[in-house]
């Protein structure tokens, strides 16, 4: 054995005039003096008698060096604690007496050693043959300190002083019990003092700290303290030489903070933290030189002989005493399902609770899943595996707002990836996540934290915030430990200081043999069924067998469209198809939406200004459109005249008059839909970019409010009115890629989680969408109608309501809609045929796509510089799709040319960033990547990257300069930074609502007939 210590332990040797000291630390023993877990009835890798080794091989190796030092946590946590406190008290208590033949010279009391009251805690440490300190404990009145302000222990003539402190939080876990016996005051202040004192009087400094390092409270820390605040002794001016930390039950081989050393060994014994210090002389004191902590796991550590002999009768009277019968178990109750679906066990320890207060409700957890009974004899051991913890019983009032919300915070115990997976939430223990008997309550854990908790009801009833309940529940959590800051200030009606372990042993004798039958009572539930079956999986459980014959209901179908552009006039016959088919498909109640950007960018929808696709839609049954950022394309008049005209409801709540800082009474921001009887409310939300991306003179006087403040008010006044369902429509973009969405669909429902929002149909989503952000489900089918958003509204077989997305595509060959539509339809057709095929201009020759830079490609590049009066005007060459022949020109034949259909945009920059542009376009050895006008670039293909540009003339003859500004014309796409030219995405820009197609169109009408195209190439090498 000691080889292998030495081996972990060894420290440098000790220069001359130096001494070396070694600092040994435990903390959250909780109550293990033994080797031996009683619980499970086997050895137990930890404990006292195992630490005792490694502190008796220390001294050997270190004769006269060693200090061994307690951190808190001692006196209570298992099951030899919980015997010698309540069952067989005795003097001195077995506890302390292995510390002391452990050898421990100075110890702090840690929360838990206060759980059974300050006499308790004193008459246990009276027996210690060492010293408690604290710095922060206090009689209940006045300065009087309850323990040693510190210790000076000497080694080898070294003076180390040690002080300790306990985490405030004792305050709230204890109050009661430390009422008017002991105050604990915030660790920061107390220690400010006792540094500089502690100095005088040694030549090496240590605290013990029962608090962690730093991180969130399990409760309010107003006018208590923080609970983990060790990490504050490194501030001071003057500041210990080593702090051990305990309470927060991680471990720290060794941080230094501001010179401080911290450590922390593993709670339970199960390892020892050992700090080496070297120290020399310099004018005649000790001076800190080296310092070096390690940890020493006690996993394979033999037993100390000597505690074991002592220990052995006292470890023998706490196993006769677990394995003592209480009752017999009919039918086996194992916890492995208590947080999937509900328990017997759960409900076991509910009823106890219940009918010992009282109480409306009851409220527990069970910390170790693989606790319970089997069909056999029940004993102690089994009780207390299942109830650990020493709490007492204790019921509180609360109001149904309260009890929401408690609820609400223990269902944070699941969480959800961006893929929609559930899993469990690693920073919520078990212990944490408690189930509440005497209510009906749904959950789903999809949603969105905080709004997870769905029909909870009190005996039948719908539970309404200002209700009132009385709760029972353990001492600890009605403190509002674990983050339960709801229960502060609800009033104890019920506390006579019950040891909830102890009623639990009693219920069992007196109700024995325990049915399981007689609590396997169903008040709450996963839903819906998908996610209760994910959630059993998490605990290897089979799912839920649904009844004989169970299906599905739909309640409501939902069907939407998105950016349309207005290219479903040509093709409306097979969206009308599509639409009804699906709606053939369901004997449900249906509602069709579009999410905004529905009516423009075709021939026939700008030539009626959005009038065509307004008729049609309305045709089509569509009940309500959000505004889209194209709808502003056109003049605020005929955006108004639009909107009073239009034969479905035009949304958007986020539109605000600049002047009046309200809603212009032209627009309506959400309306009440009745669909089969079902009230649902549909808001529309326009993208708040609009506004920075459009001239200026469309949208002046106007406002875009952006995400939920822009919604707030809508969002309460649809709350009032209780409707079934809530959908927002908007024309907002985002996409998917794996797991991961992004986007500002994303951001805005992630502001919107818990706000009663159901669904979000996003408009601006180029490829279908299909998942969930903050417990809303978002929808996106796409844009020019090649698909439909489905989603449903689902009563499933359990009762559960759950909504199912999915994207349906359109069939091509299909046509539909009723005689109304396809006379609408036909008419709208005939008129778009005449504006496709109407002569626009000629050509003299034929312009087609041959070699880097073509007389087509300068010919439209300079067309959209003439449309937006700009100085250069630009166009991807990859965006060219068709040639034109010699003759007449129609606007079918330049939409072939440029079939994305896209909008332009007036940006701004300088020649500085037009270079590194050109730069960037020019970056294949094989030539420009764009056509240019207006400009003449002069480059050396042979040159390396970035130095290839020669020079830059601009039209007139002027030469660019790197700090003047410049306006460039070019399509949305290119200004967002497609096929590399990302130096464009951030400038500032301006979309002028004019489609690239009519730029063309209208420029080749202005130019002399026959069109002979003369425009020079925009980029000439340099060499030949």
């Amino acid at each position: 054995m000691l080889p292998l210590l030495t081996a972990l332990v060894l420290a440098a040797a000790p220069l001359q005039d130096t001494a070396h000291v070694v600092l040994v630390a435990t903390t959250d023993v909780d109550g293990h003096a033994t080797d031996w877990d009683y619980l499970a009835d086997r050895p137990f890798a930890g404990g006292l008698v195992r630490v005792a080794t490694v502190v008796d091989s220390l001294r050997a190796r270190y004769p006269g060096q060693v200090v061994v030092m307690d951190a808190g946590d001692m006196l209570q946590g298992d099951a030899f604690a919980t015997y010698f406190a309540r069952v067989a008290p005795t003097t001195p208590h077995p506890i302390v007496e292995a510390m002391n033949l452990t050898g421990y010279d100075v110890a702090t009391p840690g929360d838990h050693d206060f759980d059974r009251g300050l006499s308790f805690l004193r008459r246990a440490v009276a027996d210690a043959r060492f010293p408690y300190v604290s710095a922060n404990v206090y009689a209940a009145s006045g300065d009087s300190l309850l323990f040693a302000l510190y210790r000076v222990v000497r080694r080898g003539g070294v003076r180390i002083g040690i002080t300790g402190f306990t985490t405030p939080g004792t305050m709230v876990w204890d109050g009661i019990q430390l009422a008017g016996h002991a105050r604990i005051t915030r660790i920061p202040s107390a220690a400010a003092p006792i540094f500089a004192a502690m100095r005088r009087d040694a030549d090496l400094t240590v605290a013990l700290v029962h608090s962690g390092m730093d991180g969130r409270a399990s409760y309010d820390t107003t006018g208590i303290g923080e609970e983990h605040a060790a990490a504050t002794l490194a501030r001071p001016p003057v500041r210990p030489d080593i702090v051990v930390v305990g309470h927060s039950r991680r471990e720290m081989r060794d941080s230094v903070i501001a010179g401080v050393h911290f450590v922390q060994p593993r709670p339970s014994g199960a390892s020892v933290a050992v700090v080496h210090v070297d120290l020399a002389r310099d004018d005649g004191r000790w001076r800190v030189r080296r310092m070096r902590a390690d940890q020493i796991s006690t996993r394979e550590i033999v037993p100390a002989p000597l505690l074991v002999r002592r220990l052995a009768a006292a470890r023998d009277s706490v196993r006769d005493w677990v394995r003592t019968p209480v009752g017999l178990a009919l039918a086996p109750m194992r916890a492995a399902a208590v947080r999937a679906a509900p328990d017997p066990l759960v409900n076991f320890i509910n009823d106890v609770q219940r009918r010992q207060t009282g109480a409306d409700l009851s409220a527990t957890a069970v910390s170790d899943l693989r606790a319970g009974f089997d069909a056999d004899t029940i004993r102690v051991a089994q009780v207390l595996a299942l109830y650990p913890f020493d709490n007492t019983l204790r019921a509180v009032r609360l109001s149904g707002a309260q009890l929401k919300a408690y609820l609400e915070w223990s269902a944070r115990s699941f969480q959800v990836d961006p893929a929609g997976r559930i899993g469990l939430n690693d920073s919520v223990p078990g212990y944490d996540a408690d189930i509440v008997s005497g209510a009906q309550y749904d959950v789903d854990p999809r949603r969105s934290v905080g709004d997870r908790i769905q029909r909870l009801a009190v005996r039948g009833r719908p539970v309404q915030p200002a209700d009132s309940f009385t709760l029972a529940l353990d001492s600890r959590r009605q403190t509002g430990a674990g983050g339960y800051a709801m229960l502060r200030g609800a009033p104890v009606v019920y506390d006579k200081g019950e040891s909830i372990p102890e009623l639990l042993l009693e219920a069992v004798r007196s109700r024995s043999p325990i049915d399981p039958a007689r609590f396997a009572g169903g008040e709450w539930r996963i839903v819906p069924e998908v996610a209760d079956r994910a959630v059993r999986s998490l605990f290897g459980l089979a799912a839920r067998p649904l009844p004989q014959g169970a299906r599905d209901t739909v309640l409501l179908r939902v069907l939407t469209t998105g950016d349309l552009r207005g290219g479903f006039v040509p093709g409306a016959g097979r969206l009308a198809a599509a639409l009804d088919s699906l709606g053939d498909a369901c004997a449900c109640a249906q509602l069709r939406l579009d999410a905004g950007d529905a009516t423009g960018g075709t021939p026939i929808g700008n030539e009626t200004r959005g009038r065509a696709g307004m008729e049609l839609l309305g045709h089509l049954g569509y009940a309500a459109a959000a505004l889209g950022e194209h709808d502003f394309d056109w003049s605020a008049d005929t955006l108004r005249e639009r909107l009073s005209a239009a034969p479905y409801s035009l949304l958007a709540a986020n539109l605000v008059d600049s002047a009046t800082g309200h809603r212009p009474d032209w627009v309506v921001p959400w309306r009440m839909v009745d669909v089969g009887g079902m009230p649902v409310a549909v808001i529309g939300y326009v993208a708040p970019g609009t506004k920075r991306l459009l001239d200026a003179e469309r949208t002046r006087g106007l406002r875009f409010g952006e995400g939920e403040l822009a919604l707030h008010d809508v969002l309460g006044q649809i709350a009032a009115r209780r409707p079934a369902f809530t959908i927002l429509l908007a024309d907002v973009g985002g996409s998917c890629e794996g797991v991961a969405c992004t986007g500002e669909v994303v951001r805005l429902a992630e502001e919107l989680g818990g706000r009663g929002v159901g669904l979000i149909v996003a408009g601006n989503v180029p490829q279908a969408m299909t998942t969930r952000v903050a417990g809303i489900p978002i929808l996106g089918s796409g844009s020019g109608g090649r698909a439909i958003g489905v989603a449903d509204l689902v009563k499933t077989p359990a009762g559960g309501l759950d909504l199912r997305l999915a994207v349906a595509p359109v069939d091509s060959t299909r046509a539909g809609g009723s005689a109304a539509f396809r006379a609408a339809l036909e008419r709208y057709e005939r008129r778009d045929d005449s504006l496709l095929t109407r002569p626009l201009a000629r050509l003299k020759q034929p312009l087609v796509r041959a070699g880097n830079q073509f007389p087509l490609g300068a010919l439209l590049a300079e067309a959209r510089r003439n449309a937006l009066r700009t100085d250069l005007g630009l166009i991807r060459t990859g965006s060219i799709r068709a040639d034109l022949p010699a003759g007449t020109v129609t606007y079918a034949e330049l939409s072939a040319v440029e079939p994305s259909r896209s909008n332009l945009v007036r940006l701004w920059l300088t020649g500085a960033q037009l270079t590194s542009l050109l730069e960037a376009v020019l970056a294949d050895p094989a030539g420009p990547s764009v056509h240019l006008a207006g400009a003449q670039v002069r480059y050396d293909p042979r040159a390396r990257a970035g130095r290839r540009v020669r020079g830059v003339v601009l039209q007139g003859g002027r030469k660019l300069r790197r700090e003047a500004e410049y306006t460039l014309a070019t399509d949305e796409a290119s200004a967002a930074g497609a096929d590399g030219l990302a130096a464009l995405a951030n400038l500032r820009s301006e979309r002028v609502g004019l489609l690239d197609v009519e730029a063309v169109a209208a420029y080749l009408r202005r130019l002399p007939q026959p069109v002979e195209a003369s425009a020079p190439a925009g980029f000439r090498s340099a060499r030949p």
